[in-house]
């Protein structure tokens, strides 16, 4: 990290690139992107793009594979338009152009089933103002890259989250500010999707199914501390809520489909990045001019220097970190586009008693647990055309996700009890195959022409798992057994969307999937939508969708000891986790830049792990919730829950320095247990309020630099928890809850107002620009409730706290 530092100061002080300009002549940009059909997924070439509110006129035409190229544009808040035949105008409006980096984007454009074709649209485009007459406003406003999404989906737009305070730069921090979800705790990035489980996400990276792609991930869950992908190496992603297409699978409450950017076709740039959190370095440029190229990110994560300040961050451990991310793509009009990706991680931490103090919410009074985890991912892809409105995708991959931890138990001097011991290990590499079709037919009629646009594909996983749990001590009696198995998870799907015009749509998707576990885990899932339009100002949607999850494996290989000697493998019997979703949807677009939505939703949940025993409230519907993994024994997949709720929003996109999100909602969240009492689930938080919004300035006297100012508020009412009976903690030396009594008790309301405030500075006649932010979470101090747990040596019941205020300070250098 040292050499990552000098590397970094050096170019500050690097002479001006190429031959002097002259005193007047100012440093200019590109910007450059590629057009293709949203449905087709094809290039539109020939498409004119125009940059708006600048003269003498300048504008583009795109190639053969729709790539185009706009040289010379000011630095600034650029807007563009895009026209090509047969499709609708777009605007992309609040482009960011900077010194430091080209601007590359892709623009979708939606076929217009309404016109015949008319050469003459791209010779003479139409007025500007048609571009904004309210029969276009919705369109222009909804940049799903999903064709089929046409409900509960939002563009994860990199550029537009990257300015919402408090996030740290991770991807799922950041989709928590969408409306009806939210993170349960400060430390971790577990996403709770309208009520549900943080088990119920999916994560695609590049259209691989990802389980968990944080650092000190463990089997089953979906969340960690800290990512392995950040928003520097992203591409514009599609985030979805409850009814996704047939294509997503082995998920029950939202979906990240993330994907990795591709590197800069024309010239080499660098980003380099210091913060609080560590160091970053990302390379991008050509490998054949104008062809090929390439993207190289690495990171080096330190908590030291946070602890050193004495900033709270929940632990007085210093969990360590580094992850590398890469993109190669060789695009090719006859062989097909490939493209060769990856990730990977490494993290460690020590959790000491020795340096544990009240607040600690990771460590354990009495323990020294020592934590490692690597993950990686390999893959390719291959995308060729088969025709003018159709295209194969296939991919082949390879991921190693490995999680070992020791944990020793020490005594009141700190010596180590040798009798009281143990090893976890969770290994687990998948090797994957997909593939899908997708193709797309304009129907004409005599009165009115229809688009039908279908796809249908499968996926093959081989899982290799193997899970082992070693105890030195004989009275400890841990429900894990050794264990080594290759399963098999195969899916496979068929959806297809209808426009019947620029009003009605209907989608209809069958997804099926068999997991080899057992002869029973498996599930056939219809997914249907109708979208209407009656103006292009206001639009509804109404969707009802099955979907299901497979059984995390630190469940499955979950084992009791009989009598005998012998284990009882009954977990492994367990079926799918499965839902069923009921939702509409309306949006109005008030204006080209305010839009409402109004959200109504419910939610069945089913065959969720219970207790076999009839008096029991437990269930994993609040899987993710719990301080340690339940290690439960003697469950049947009989367990029901439901989730109900209205959510409500106002959106101002980017617009004249100025953007805003305010959401509300109020949901019901319930389940029953093997003893059939229904209460409230771990996620039950009833009210959820957020607010982000930000201004920026162009300053100076060119106005070429920015200072912005971003504020984000939120607040969830209490969660539910447990009651802790105190008297028989007490006499069992370990923390005791009232069972009968579940979900009865709450936390005290959470609220946090996060704060950020920066400067870029974009040069004059160098390709560099400097970005300085700092970023405040919790800007109050206000003293949240992480959980609430027993103390043995207090021998009472203890509040401990999520983030008091904690700054973040970063520099940004692109060149």
């Amino acid at each position: 990290m040292r050499y990552l530092y000098i590397v970094l100061l050096g170019v500050l002080l690097l002479p001006s690139r190429g031959k002097a300009q002259g005193a007047d002549s100012l440093q200019l940009a590109n910007i450059r992107g590629k057009i293709v059909d949203k449905n087709a997924g094809i290039a539109v070439a020939g498409a004119l793009v125009e940059l708006l509110n600048f003269s003498p006129r300048k504008t583009a035409q795109a190639d053969e594979n729709g790539q185009f190229v706009i040289a010379g544009v000011p630095v600034g808040r650029q807007r563009l338009r895009v026209f090509a035949p047969n499709y609708i105008e777009r605007i992309e409006g609040n482009i960011l152009v900077t010194t430091g980096k080209d601007v590359d984007l892709e623009i979708s454009l939606d076929e217009n089933v309404a016109l015949a074709n008319d050469p003459e649209r791209v010779e003479n485009p139409a007025p500007i103002e048609d571009v904004l007459q309210p029969e276009k406003l919705i369109s222009n406003n909804i940049k799903i890259h999903n064709p089929f999404a046409l409900q509960g989906g939002r563009q994860f737009d990199i550029e537009e989250v990257s300015r919402y305070a408090g996030s740290f730069y991770d991807p799922a921090r950041l989709a928590a500010n969408f409306g009806g979800v939210y993170n349960t705790n400060d430390n971790q990035n577990y996403i709770i999707a309208r009520g549900n489980t943080p088990m119920g996400v999916g994560y695609r990276i590049e259209g691989i199914p990802i389980e968990n792609p944080n650092h000190f991930a463990t089997l089953g869950n979906t969340g960690a501390p800290f990512p392995i992908l950040n928003t520097n190496s992203l591409a514009n992603s599609d985030f979805f809520l409850s009814n996704f297409s047939a294509e997503y699978g082995n998920a029950t409450s939202a979906i990240f489909d993330l994907n990795i950017r591709k590197g800069n076709t024309e010239r080499l740039e660098m980003t380099g990045q210091l913060s609080f959190l560590g160091a970053e370095m990302l390379v991008e440029g050509p490998i054949k001019k104008g062809k090929s190229s390439f993207l190289v990110g690495a990171r080096y994560g330190v908590i030291r220097l946070m602890q050193l300040l004495r900033l709270p961050i929940g632990t007085n451990s210093s969990p360590q970190y580094q992850d590398i991310t890469f993109k190669l793509n060789f695009p090719s009009l006859k062989r097909g586009d490939i493209s060769i990706f990856g990730i990977g991680g490494i993290a460690n931490v020590s959790l000491l008693n020795s340096n544990i103090d009240s607040n600690d919410v990771y460590a354990e009074r009495g323990r020294d647990l020592y934590i490692r985890t690597q993950l990686g991912v390999l893959g390719i892809n291959h995308r060729i055309s088969t025709g003018n409105r159709s295209y194969l995708s296939t991919t082949i991959s390879q991921s190693v996700q490995n999680y070992y931890s020791w944990r020793d138990s020490v005594a009141a001097n700190n010596s180590i009890l040798m009798e009281d011991i143990y090893f976890v290990k969770e290994f687990r590499a998948v090797t994957s195959l997909s593939s899908y079709f997708n193709t797309k037919t304009l129907l004409k009629g005599s009165k009115r022409n229809t688009l039908l646009t279908f796809r249908t594909g499968a996926r093959l996983h081989a899982y290799l798992v193997n899970v082992a749990d070693y105890a030195t001590a004989p009275t400890l009696r841990y429900d894990y057994l050794a264990d080594k198995q290759l399963l098999f998870h195969t899916e496979a799907y068929a959806q297809t969307l209808w426009k019947f015009s620029e009003k009605f749509s209907l989608y209809a998707g069958l997804y099926a999937n068999h997991f080899s576990i057992n002869d029973h885990s498996y599930s056939v899932e219809p997914r249907l939508n109708l979208h209407w339009s009656p103006s292009g100002r206001h639009l509804f949607s109404l969707g009802y969708s099955w979907h299901s999850r497979l059984v995390p494996f630190i469940i499955s290989y979950n084992v009791i000891q009989l009598p005998d000697g012998s284990y009882d493998t009954g977990n492994k019997n367990l079926g799918l986790f499965k839902s069923q979703h009921l939702a509409l949807d309306y949006r109005w677009q008030v204006s080209p830049s305010w839009q409402w939505q109004t959200n109504l939703y419910a939610q069945y949940m089913y065959d969720m792990p219970i207790s076999a025993d009839t008096r029991d409230a437990f269930s994993h519907i609040n899987y993710g919730e719990f301080p340690v993994f339940p290690l439960r024994t003697n469950l049947v997949s009989e367990g029901v829950g439901y989730n109900a709720g209205v959510e409500i929003a106002l959106i101002r996109k980017f617009d004249k320095g100025f953007y805003m999100n305010l959401g509300g909602s109020y949901s019901v969240s319930r389940y029953k247990g093997s003893d059939g009492i229904w209460r409230s689930t771990a996620y039950d938080i009833r009210y959820l309020g957020q607010a982000v919004l930000g201004k920026e300035w162009a300053i100076g006297k060119m106005r070429r630099n920015f200072f912005t100012v971003d504020l984000r508020f939120n607040y969830h009412h209490g969660k539910p928890i447990t009651p802790i009976d105190t008297l028989a903690s007490i006499a069992a030396g370990r923390e005791i809850v009232d069972e009968e009594h579940s979900y009865e008790l709450r936390m005290r309301d959470y609220y946090r107002l996060d704060f950020k405030t920066g400067i870029r500075f974009n040069s004059r006649r160098r390709r560099i620009s400097h970005n300085i932010l700092i970023d405040i979470i919790n800007l109050t101090g206000r003293n949240n409730t992480a959980q609430i747990r027993y103390n043995p040596v207090l021998q009472r019941v203890v509040e401990q706290s999520q983030f008091g205020m904690v700054p973040n300070l970063m520099y940004q250098l692109q060149f």
